[in-house]
Formats: C-alpha cells, sequence, structure tokens
C-alpha cells in the first residue's frame, strides 16, 4: 500500500496527541503521564522511510503515540580538560563531561517541543549565535544554562540525568536542524558551592534564514523540564548577523560538549577561550566589554550606541542608551572569524531585565544593527559580586537553591514582620512622615474606583525606588503601621488596600522592578493575615493569599506558592483556588501521592467542579486505581455541564485506556463521540488519525489531520491538553473578582475609617 506524505499537513499544529506527556510546570506544558509509555507502540519503517524528515519529527509526535523510550548512544564520560584543551572547550573550570546522542523520538518530547511556551521548573537559558552561510549552510553555536540546584530539586538519587533537545524551527514551521543530547553525573557534582549548573556547548548547521531555536531540557527520571526559545538569523554569503556575547564573570558552570564534537572553538579572544554568559548579569557604576564574532566585518574604525530596549515592545522602544567608548579589532584571524572588542559605561536604569542591542555606525555613514540578547541589570551596591543569573534567580524568589519543597506549614507572615512602633528620633520622623503620605494616598484610593486611583499608592512606593532598601523597609513598616491602626476600627476597611496592592504586585512584576514587587508581596500576605485575625471574612483572606500564590505559581516561585495556598486553606478549608493550585504544584513535580489527597478534598468540597474531577481521575489512573478513575472520566464526557476542554480530556483518557489493551474499535468510537460532542478541540483528531494508522486507514487519517490544521488555526486557547498544562487561573480569577466587588463596596469604610483615625 502507498504511504501518503501526509507531513505538510502538520507543519503548523498544535500537538496534543501524544497520549501522555511530561509532567512539567506551567504555560502549555504536558503533565499527563508518561508512565505508561514503556512497551507503546512503534512506528515501523516503512511508514518512516518515505516522511519528509525535514519536518517529520512533527509527524511523528503525532502518529507515534507511544514512542519507546529513547536509547543513547554510550554513556556520558566525564573528562580533565587540561589547559592545553581549553581552545576548543568554552569551560574554564577543568572539568567537562562528553555527552552522548540520543537516539529514537518520544511523542512527549514532540508535544513538549513544538507546543510549549518558556519556562518551567528546571530553570534555564539559552544563547544561538550565528556564522555567516558558507557554502549550504551556516553553523550556529549553543550555549544553554542549567541551574543546578533546580536540577537537585527533582533528583532523588545518586546521579543526575540530563535529556538536552535543541531543535532550529523556520518559519514554516519545519525543522531545518536538531540535536538530541544526553549526560549522567552523580550528584554531588552539583552540590559544590562553587558550580552554578551545567552548561552545554554544541553546534547546528541550517540555510540562510529566520529561526526559533527550541531548547527543551528534560530530567527522564522526574519529567520535569524547562523550556527556552530563541530567535535567531543566518545571512546569506559574508553579511554578518552579529550577536552581542558578554563573557561569564567567572568560570561556575560544569561543561557538557556535544558528543562526537569537531571543528573549531571560535570564541577566542588573543587566543584564550571565552564563555559567552547566555544570560548576562551586569552591575553599574564601571565599564563594560562585549565582543562580537562574524565574517565581513569591516576593517575600518567603527562607533555607535549600546541601547537598552523596553521588555516586550513592539516596535523596539529605546529607553536608554549609551556611546560606545571604544571598538577594538583583535590581532588577527586565522581561522576566518573577525572579532571586535566594545567598551562601553552602562548608563542609568531601573534594576531589572532589558534587551541589549548595538547601533554600528561606519566612517562612511553605513549603519547597523545586531540581534537583541536579554541581559539583567543591577543596582552599583552589586557590581563587583560578580552575579550570574541563577545567583539572582534565588535573591529574587527570596530563597535559597533547593527550597522547593516546605516540610511544615510555616507560621503566618504576621508574626514574622511586626510593624515597628514610631519612635522619637530622626528615624521615627521619617516613618511618621510615610505614614502620613500612605494615609494622604488611602484618602484619594477611597475617593474613586480603585482602578483609576491605585496609582496613588504606585507614585508613592515608585518614589523610594533607587534610594535604597533601608527606604523602602521603612515605608513598609509605616504602610503596616497605618493599615493596623485602621483594623483596629475596622477590619473591613482594609479590604480596598488589599485589591490594590495585590494588583501592584502583578504590575511591579510585569514592569520588571524585582524590589517593588517583593514589597507588594510581602506588604499583601501580612495585610491579609491581619485582615482575618481582626474579624475579616475568612473566605476574603482566603481569596488573597490564593491569587497572590497563583500570581507566584506563575514565577515559578514554588516554595512560597505552597505556603500561601496552605495559608488560604487554614482561613478557608475548602478554597477551591487554593485547593487546585496546590494540587496542580504537586502534579507537576510528580508527587502524585501529595495530589491524590488534596483532589480528594477538592472534589469532595465541590463536587460539580468537573477539572477537579478530571485531575482526580489523571492521578487515580498514574496510581494504578483504574476502576475509579474509568468512573469519574465516563461521568465527566456524560455531563454536559463540563466546559469542552474537560471532556475532550476525558474522551481521550478513555480511548487511551482502550488502546492499552488493544481495544481499537472501542477508543474509535470514544474519539469519533468526542469529535461530535466536543467539534473545536483539536486533540481527539489528533488521536484518532493515530488509531487510524494503527488500523492501516491512511486515507482516513490524512482526512482527520487536514480537518484539525483548520481548527489549530482557529483556536485561541490552544489544545485541551495545554489548557491542563497550564498554571490554573479562571478559579483564581473568580476570586479575584469577588475581593474586587468587595473592596469597592468598601471603599465608604475606608473613607469614614480614615476619619475616625486619630492617631494621626
Amino acid at each position: 500500500m502507498p504511504v501518503p506524505r501526509v507531513v505538510s499537513v502538520l507543519g503548523r499544529l498544535d500537538i496534543a496527541a501524544g497520549p501522555y506527556a511530561t509532567p512539567s510546570r506551567q504555560l502549555g506544558h504536558s503533565w499527563l503521564d508518561t508512565r505508561r509509555v514503556r512497551s507503546g507502540y512503534r512506528l515501523k519503517w516503512r511508514v518512516v522511510s518515505s516522511l519528509n524528515l525535514r519536518a517529520g519529527f512533527l509527524f511523528l509526535g503525532v502518529l507515534c503515540a507511544g514512542v519507546s523510550v529513547a536509547q543513547r548512544d554510550g554513556v556520558a564520560s566525564p573528562t580533565s580538560a587540561p589547559a592545553a584543551h581549553l581552545g576548543v572547550d568554552p569551560f574554564v573550570t577543568g572539568r567537562v563531561l562528553d555527552a552522548s546522542r540520543v537516539r529514537g523520538f518520544k511523542a512527549e518530547v514532540a508535544h513538549r517541543i513544538f507546543t510549549a511556551e518558556e519556562g518551567g521548573e528546571l530553570a534555564i537559558a539559552a544563547l544561538a549565535v550565528p556564522m555567516p552561510v558558507t557554502g549550504a549552510t551556516a553553523d550556529v553555536f549553543i550555549f544553554v544554562e542549567i541551574d543546578g540546584a533546580s536540577l537537585l530539586s527533582h533528583n532523588r538519587q545518586a546521579t543526575v540525568a540530563v535529556e538536552i533537545y535543541t531543535y532550529a524551527v523556520d518559519v514554516g514551521g519545519a525543522v531545518a536542524g536538531h540535536l538530541a543530547q544526553a549526560v549522567e553525573l552523580d550528584a554531588t557534582e552539583l552540590t559544590d558551592g562553587a558550580v552554578s549548573g551545567l552548561k552545554f556547548y554544541g553546534r547546528l548547521a541550517v540555510p540562510a534564514g529566520s529561526y526559533d531555536l527550541r531548547i527543551l531540557v528534560r530530567d527522564p527520571r522526574s519529567g520535569a523540564d524547562g523550556m527556552a526559545v530563541v530567535p535567531f538569523q543566518t545571512a546569506e554569503g559574508s553579511s554578518p548577523v552579529l550577536v552581542p556575547i558578554l563573557p561569564e564573570p567567572e568560570a561556575r558552570w560544569l561543561g557538557v560538549r556535544q558528543s562526537n564534537s569537531t571543528g573549531d572553538y571560535p570564541f577566542l579572544i588573543d587566543g584564550l577561550p571565552l564563555s559567552p554568559a547566555a544570560r548576562p548579569v551586569l552591575g553599574q557604576g564601571r565599564e563594560l566589554s562585549l565582543h562580537l564574532f562574524g565574517r565581513g566585518l569591516t576593517d575600518r574604525p567603527l562607533a555607535g550606541d549600546v541601547q537598552f530596549l523596553e521588555p516586550g515592545s513592539q516596535p523596539p522602544r529605546v529607553v536608554a542608551e549609551t556611546s560606545i567608548a571604544a571598538v577594538d579589532p583583535a590581532a588577527g584571524s586565522p581561522d576566518g572569524v573577525d572579532r571586535r572588542t566594545v567598551r562601553f559605561r552602562l548608563p542609568e536604569l531601573a534594576p531589572g531585565e532589558y534587551p541589549l542591542r548595538l547601533v554600528l555606525r561606519d566612517p562612511a555613514g553605513g549603519a547597523s544593527k545586531t540581534a537583541e540578547v536579554a541581559v539583567w541589570v543591577l543596582a552599583e551596591d552589586a557590581r563587583e559580586r560578580g552575579l550570574l543569573w541563577t545567583d539572582l534567580r534565588w535573591m529574587i524568589s527570596g530563597g535559597r537553591p533547593g527550597s522547593h519543597s516546605p516540610s511544615s506549614l510555616p507560621e503566618p507572615a504576621t508574626r514574622a514582620l511586626k510593624a515597628p512602633e514610631p519612635a522619637r528620633s530622626g528615624r521615627g520622623r521619617r516613618m511618621r512622615r510615610s505614614a502620613e503620605r500612605y494615609r494622604t494616598a488611602l484618602a484619594e484610593l477611597a475617593k474613586s474606583p480603585l482602578a483609576e486611583t491605585r496609582v496613588v499608592v504606585l507614585d508613592l512606593e515608585s518614589s523610594v525606588l533607587g534610594r535604597g532598601s533601608d527606604r523602602l523597609g521603612k515605608l513598609q513598616a509605616a504602610e503596616i503601621h497605618v493599615a493596623g491602626e485602621l483594623a483596629q476600627i475596622e477590619a473591613d476597611a482594609l479590604l480596598p488596600l488589599l485589591a490594590a496592592h495585590l494588583e501592584l504586585y502583578r504590575t511591579y512584576r510585569d514592569r520588571r522592578l524585582q524590589s517593588l514587587a517583593a514589597h507588594s508581596r510581602i506588604l499583601v500576605e501580612v495585610l491579609a493575615e491581619l485582615y482575618a485575625e481582626r474579624g475579616g471574612t475568612a473566605e476574603l483572606a482566603a481569596h488573597v493569599l490564593a491569587s497572590l500564590g497563583g500570581y507566584l505559581q506563575q514565577s515559578d516561585l514554588t516554595a512560597s506558592s505552597q505556603r500561601l495556598f496552605q495559608r488560604a486553606l487554614v482561613h478557608a478549608p475548602d478554597h477551591r483556588g487554593a485547593l487546585l493550585g496546590l494540587a496542580a504544584s504537586y502534579e507537576k513535580y510528580s508527587k502524585y501521592d501529595l495530589a491524590l489527597p488534596t483532589l480528594e478534598q477538592l472534589v469532595e468540597a465541590h463536587p460539580d467542579f468537573a477539572e477537579g474531577r478530571l485531575r482526580l481521575a489523571v492521578n487515580l489512573d498514574r496510581l494504578g486505581m483504574k476502576r475509579r478513575a474509568r468512573e469519574l472520566l465516563s461521568g465527566i464526557v456524560e455531563s454536559r455541564r463540563a466546559a469542552p476542554w474537560v471532556r475532550a480530556l476525558a474522551y481521550q483518557q478513555l480511548a487511551r485506556r482502550q488502546l492499552e489493551s488493544g481495544g481499537y474499535e472501542q477508543a474509535a468510537e470514544l474519539l469519533e463521540a468526542a469529535t461530535v460532542e466536543v467539534p473545536g478541540e483539536p486533540g481527539p483528531y489528533h488521536l484518532l488519525a493515530y488509531v487510524h494508522d494503527r488500523q492501516r486507514r491512511p486515507e482516513e487519517a490524512l482526512r482527520l489531520l487536514s480537518e484539525v490544521r483548520q481548527l489549530a488555526a482557529g483556536s485561541a486557547n490552544g489544545s485541551a491538553i495545554k489548557v491542563y498544562d497550564s498554571w490554573p487561573r479562571g478559579t483564581l480569577d473568580d476570586g479575584r473578582r469577588a475581593l474586587s466587588t468587595a473592596a469597592e463596596q468598601h471603599r465608604s469604610t475606608l473613607a469614614a475609617t480614615l476619619a475616625g483615625d486619630h492617631s494621626r
């Protein structure tokens, strides 16, 4: 039977057909089970051989619903890299691991690579540096940095296993090149405080064009993973596509080198290798250097500016720039790679993350822009510390490496942080002035709708930004002191404050104002506990804590979000958002034994909540309680009140149980029903196409895949699996709306309480 060329249909699909996907973090990450893909179905070579393999991995991800576990070529071998060997190794730690090649292809990996957004419980950063095309292709050098603490937090064994998948995907959705590498090492290698984690170095060869480099780093044992997407472009001929390279402040990575690595390492300055930082950290107050590597760079002197852009702005908006102090050519280029060192001084910028680019001008009037790289800018007092982004990850979160799973329920924040009483000293006068300004801002907050007036609080808090943590700490103490005085008169007067500061936390977080975000985060928690202690409504206090926990969950602050969900449950044991958020967090980290009782509690308290029953069924199935899981799933598909995506996944899960026992006809009946009952969901079409392919009906599979392409193009939310994979939001949004309504209703209460507050 001739095999149809169905790959072209799949180039841009939201693939959701792998029967199981990987436990993972957020935003399109698959949490459905991987553990049953042990002896799944192999796609015969008669099919693979006729595929256009340039995009064929997409097809394999759809049809190989249970491809067997990937195999490796040998075992990663650690090598000691002597100084003479550093010409090909970018790592100067003296310790380099040789990766091994991953063979085979897994459906869950395909699903993650081609549908997931950036993020994950494994913290990673990546950099792609293209060289001009020579012949038919261009070399693209890849650096992937993996936070060692996040690797260890998911590891329970004496060794750590890591898989690194890198795919260059063009604008048409086709795969132009890929690497699949694996490494295994002793866990003690990452417990050394001098080692930040792993740094992988490899290269791809791709034709000229624009690409997204999609990078998936995965712990194959726990299913924990991290995703990064790095746009890059290669140019024709000798035209340079320049990427600013900032070197690491010091050698703190354990190197991982691509298997069978060949060719020279081009990133040498004066004959010495440098290690490009995937996410550079810049400190104010001193001259900095970056490097440009390429071919065809002009020999004439260059000048120009270093620009810092507003994150996410389109078109890019320049927020600050500084003139290039000097551009120094490196001596000689025996390997044909031209090198330039650019020196500049950092302009005055608020701490945060910015895209950086160079605008280069030559004496003839020509100008060109480099690619953009994301950099962290720190305050002046951190400039000498040589920080890496892995250090900032823990500093910003307020935690420490490895503090993912709190073993006990912490005390409420109000017991840890008390507002000092105003003193008669100069410091006391400053705090009293801050308290007076805060009361003035609250008076404005009480006059008009919160959405219009919370800017007065933002202006007050922003006014101390850059004046040191001492000023911000005194303002926070003053705010807590004023809130305590108001709560003594009327607890409900705190509701407008809670709603305002909760939204301000999100504003500061989105603007990357980390110090103000941390300020608001503490303030919201303290005020919520204070509100509850003073007799406020327990459910509203739980709404505040769960909402803040949800925001932290979206930012990967797992331990803190779990603690806030647990605190919310202390006030309201049946709080739906807190139970769902906590269960999803356990599920993502493969702690199904903890997720199960939490979901049982959720379903008992909210029996009509279909998403809770779906998640309970999935976790029951994972833990071997298949009969009850099947009963729950059957109830969901029969219910017309469940959300379409919930019913679609329930149909797919039931069909997959049939496929485990070879019940292709029964699975097809379920999936046919799903395409009728939830016609807008692409997942059942994908799985049904797989069933048809297994039954040797490729024409039917092709027809369905053609239909599902149109569905995927018109879907705003992606597949049902993607919704399941995302951190829960809808339920928490309901709580936020309830809080906002209550806050608006009590603006008059705040006004009256301020008028009666004689402590002023």
